[in-house]
């Protein structure tokens, strides 16, 4: 038993890291495209 909920809690936390893991993703592309909008309205100056 004891065994079982120590599995169970080990997947929850494979799972936490793996969300967390593709929000910093989520938030790399963002602020990519972000940069690149920012660069494109300062060339057009």
């Amino acid at each position: 038993m004891r065994c079982e909920k120590e599995t169970n809690e080990a997947i929850s936390i494979d799972k936490f890291f793996a969300a967390f893991a593709s929000l910093i993703e989520i938030v790399k592309f963002f602020r990519h495209k972000l940069k690149v909008r920012n660069t494109r309205n300062i060339s057009k100056f």
